[in-house]
């Protein structure tokens, strides 16, 4: 995904991959608003450029990325005029795609010493540059050039500043045929600073960066690769580097958004607990009893018993007849407060096993399954948006190879066993918290 142009100027360019999908039945997208590739600056015309310094701004928000760079150059060369390009692919909707195309740019603006610079946009004629991981799946991609031009009197030092906001895309799975539950994947951003190279010696003086997350959002969430030695202050990652020679450096950024209001709404259609026959368990803290688990109370939770982290705990349920779970969600941790949230373990890694009563084999249980759950961060008064889904029906391999086999052959679900294998560490204890666990199905005497 890194698609570096073979150019002897000045590149300086942002990638930007959100991996959004909304699908129906048969597999297609449905819906989505696809930028493959957004850049920052790329100067077209002059290379006797030096970088004093670059202040990267990110700001990461639902809807969108915040992008504010501020450049401080120096020219030194002669007087000349220097054009400058800001590149955008993307993924334009047709009918066979069904890809819809959304606007993926606002707020875009150029400025030099404090005065804002005018600019034209135009689309590029030349398909064969335009390279990338869409490409390579088969859409038909355009690329929109932002462009302006400046003047740059000989040995003089300027403030060139671009900032934009990009459309916060990512893949929307929706719910179909084969699957009990929508879901969406996390958010992509890549900046690729290796181009700043072609900047005069191609090293930069100093570069800063500010990621700002919002609230809702931990720094756990968050997964940033290409620079090392970040630092960690309120709602703020930095990093500053002196002498930063770029070359073939990508900054990733990876983070989870809110779920949509249509997921958290599927989480909300769960059986009663009465379906629940018997909860069976490997230890217990005093206090914290296995009737946590079923009670819909998020201020409450089973806690393990044993020495350690709990590696190796279980809890198992027990199901009345003719119940058929088709998917199980899991409120990970002790939502009491964020005190002890943060106080206490939470599942990293379970092994999950269903036993099925099956209509041929009389009883089948499936393999070992290994699920693992995405860090989360304490979201006070937000029981369903916390909640994580660990088993869909739409993952098969579990017990039948297909929808239809499963279908056919399964009568109801006996047992279903969640033993933890790793947790996310606690601030002051080393006991691992579920404050509830949910399932979704039905009763079929009444299919």
């Amino acid at each position: 995904m890194n698609n570096k142009a073979n150019i002897t100027k000045l590149i300086l360019q942002l990638l930007f991959i959100l991996l959004p999908l909304f699908v129906f039945g048969n597999g297609g997208p449905v819906h989505g608003c696809f930028t493959q590739k957004s850049g920052n600056l790329k100067l077209i015309s002059k290379k006797d450029i030096k970088v004093l310094s670059e202040d990267l701004n990110i700001e990461l928000t639902d809807q969108y990325v915040k992008v504010k760079v501020i450049y401080r150059l120096k020219n030194l060369g002669e007087t000349d005029n220097v054009k400058y390009g800001f590149p955008i692919d993307y993924v334009k909707g047709d009918e066979y795609s069904h890809v819809s195309y959304c606007k993926t740019v606002s707020n875009f603006d150029f400025s030099f010493n404090g005065k804002a610079l005018e600019y034209y946009v135009e689309e590029e004629t030349n398909k064969s540059k335009i390279k990338g991981p869409f490409i390579d799946e088969g859409y038909t991609m355009s690329r929109d050039w932002y462009v302006t031009e400046l003047k740059l009197e000989a040995g003089q030092t300027v403030l060139l500043e671009v900032s934009y906001s990009i459309s916060s895309h990512y893949y929307y799975w929706g719910r179909d045929t084969d699957s009990r539950f929508s879901r969406t994947t996390n958010t992509r951003f890549l900046y690729d600073l290796s181009p700043c190279g072609f900047f005069g010696d191609g090293v930069i003086d100093t570069l800063s960066l500010s990621i700002k997350k919002p609230d809702n959002l931990c720094f756990e969430q968050i997964t940033i690769k290409g620079l090392e030695e970040l630092t960690y202050h309120n709602n703020y990652i930095g990093w500053y580097g002196e002498n930063y020679n770029p070359s073939d450096k990508t900054l990733e950024i990876e983070y989870r958004i809110d779920p949509t209001n249509f997921e958290t709404s599927e989480k909300t259609d769960h059986l009663n607990k009465s379906v629940v026959k018997n909860i069976n368990v490997s230890s217990t803290l005093k206090g914290y009893p296995k009737e946590n688990l079923i009670d819909l109370d998020d201020k409450t939770a089973w806690v393990e018993g044993v020495n350690g982290m709990g590696k190796g705990e279980w809890i198992e349920f027990e199901f009345n007849e003719k119940v058929f779970i088709n998917g199980i969600g899991i409120l990970n941790g002790y939502y009491k407060n964020g005190t002890v949230y943060n106080q206490n373990n939470r599942i990293k890694s379970l092994e999950l096993s269903i036993k099925v009563e099956d209509i041929e084999e009389n009883y089948l249980t499936n393999d070992t399954t290994v699920i693992e759950l995405q860090p989360q961060c304490y979201y006070d008064d937000h029981f369903y948006e916390n909640v994580q889904i660990i088993y869909d029906f739409g993952e098969l391999g579990l017990i039948y190879n297909s929808v239809d086999e499963m279908v056919e052959k399964s009568n109801s679900t006996l047992k279903v066993k969640i033993k933890i294998l790793e947790t996310y560490s606690g601030e002051k204890y080393d006991d691992t918290c579920i404050s509830e666990v949910l399932f979704y199905g039905y009763a079929r005497d009444n299919q």
